[in-house]
């Protein structure tokens, strides 16, 4: 977004602003670039700028990397092209397996990919030596934050460790994890020590204390949740290689712990996961082709007059969003949607719950189970799918509808905006249904629990439908990460 244009000086931002109309000319444009094979000779052209090395001579010409600004609206149409053929490529299985480019690989004994160093014999000790190291040396920052009567508090030392020390120490543990106990045991010593200096522990002090005072996880304890999620990833991925492994440990396996045998035996370990039978797949690419026009999803995530819900008391939130709401979405023109989802312990038995008020006065309302196993997420994104399908019955009626869907659930309207998976496909199909039967549909977030009438309403809706018979339904990978961080 925020890119340097080119010599034409066309920036993204005047890109993303353009109107209707424009787009359209920009549209046709593309499509007789396309035609004609011939692009605008502005967009043949760049902005050379020379950045300097740091710690090379200034005097010589190699040590400035220089740096090319294209056009923005050539990369534009690169994008367009480039997702459109990786669709057709992906959808009809064209790129082999095999594919590397063709680029001639160097023989290495100790390749780095993706920053793990692999050895000959995988025994990872070549990696767990380097994350050691690194370890101990940002371990040497954090006790210059600390002192006995001066320094940082151990809130601040913790957040510094677990934001700056432990990815060091964590990183590719699903690779490495399953090592010898002499070599985890290297990793492991220097959260020992961050723990002592975050709790001001003495050397004598039980590390299960310290971890308990910290509220830090262990890293076994921490490796075998990433293991954990690691294999529902698999599992998740019907067309996955390493799914075949982890089904069938005994082939060509060596005598040794391997990441198929160890996250096998966590999950054994572990009833809840093991209750969980079916996953919904993962989608490595959109199920809808990019050229076709999808639904416009039109997410309202704040409320302008709101900051924060900490700086206003409930009587204050309910004033704010209730003057908000009837300056935006009268009541006499827009279909108001309540919807709410809450699950048991956050991961289990959930509900949705859906209160509607027409503008005649009428109301509508549903209570639905969202599933035995199930995250607050996915009750409150049931419940928005379940507003859509009830919108999508009643608005072919009225002419010219206008219909405003309220959310308590940030989190999951700001998800929504950035979603490109699984979620946001059903979401659009939903949207699809009502969108050619409204005039303006819109998804608004307001604060919870603080005396909206329909939002309450919605809230008690959600809670008869957690008490309803449940059903077992596949979960997504989303869901089942969040239960395991959960248990």
């Amino acid at each position: 977004m925020k890119k340097s244009p080119g010599p034409d000086q066309v920036t993204n931002e005047m890109l993303v602003n353009l109107g209707n109309g424009m787009k359209r000319k920009l549209l046709q444009l593309f499509n007789t670039s396309w035609r004609s094979g011939r692009i605008p000779q502005a967009w043949k052209e760049a902005t050379m700028t020379p950045i300097h090395k740091q710690g090379k001579s200034k005097d010589k010409a190699e040590s400035y990397r220089p740096i090319s600004l294209l056009s923005c609206l050539c990369k534009t149409m690169e994008r367009m092209v480039n997702t459109r053929l990786t669709w057709y490529l992906e959808n009809n299985n064209i790129l082999i397996e095999e594919q590397a480019d063709g680029q001639k690989l160097i023989e290495e004994n100790n390749p780095k990919y993706l920053g793990i160093t692999f050895d000959p014999r995988l025994t990872w000790k070549t990696h767990i030596d380097t994350c050691h190291q690194k370890g101990l040396t940002r371990t040497c920052i954090l006790r210059k934050l600390a002192g006995l009567e001066w320094g940082a508090d151990s809130n601040i030392l913790k957040k510094t460790y677990t934001g700056y020390v432990r990815p060091v120490l964590e990183y590719g543990v699903t690779s490495w994890g399953m090592a010898a106990k002499s070599n985890v045991q290297k990793v492991i010593s220097v959260q020992n020590q961050n723990l002592r200096i975050i709790t001001g522990g003495m050397k004598s002090t039980p590390i299960c204390i310290m971890e308990s005072q910290s509220q830090i996880e262990s890293m076994l304890d921490q490796r075998d949740r990433k293991l954990l999620t690691e294999r529902t990833k698999y599992k998740a991925q019907p067309t996955s290689k390493m799914l075949k492994r982890i089904n069938n440990l005994n082939k060509g396996r060596l005598k040794r712990s391997s990441f198929a045998k160890e996250s096998k035996l966590i999950e054994t370990e572990n009833e809840i996961i093991q209750e969980i039978k079916n996953l919904t797949p993962l989608e490595t690419h959109a199920s809808t082709p990019p050229w076709e026009k999808q639904p416009q999803i039109e997410i309202r995530s704040h409320i302008r007059t709101i900051e924060s819900k900490h700086k206003h008391s409930d009587l204050e939130l309910k004033d704010l969003t209730s003057t908000y709401l009837n300056e935006n979405f009268p009541k006499e023109e827009w279909i108001r949607v309540y919807t709410d989802g809450s699950a048991e312990n956050a991961v289990t038995n959930g509900g949705s719950g859906v209160y509607i008020e027409m503008p005649d006065g009428k109301t509508t309302e549903s209570s639905i189970p969202t599933g035995i196993h199930c995250s607050n997420y996915r009750a409150e994104l049931e419940a928005i799918m379940e507003a859509l399908t009830i919108l999508g019955r009643i608005t072919p009626s009225i002419p010219q509808a206008k219909a405003v869907i309220l959310s308590d659930s940030r989190s999951v309207l700001e998800k929504l905006e950035v979603l490109r998976g699984a979620e946001r496909q059903q979401l659009a199909k939903g949207f699809k249904n009502v969108v050619q039967n409204t005039q303006s549909l819109v998804l608004q977030w307001i604060p919870a629990h603080c005396g909206i009438e329909g939002n309450e309403r919605a809230d008690s809706l959600a809670k008869e439908g957690s008490q309803l018979e449940q059903i077992e339904r596949d979960l997504m990978y989303s869901e089942v990460k969040t239960i395991i961080k959960t248990v």
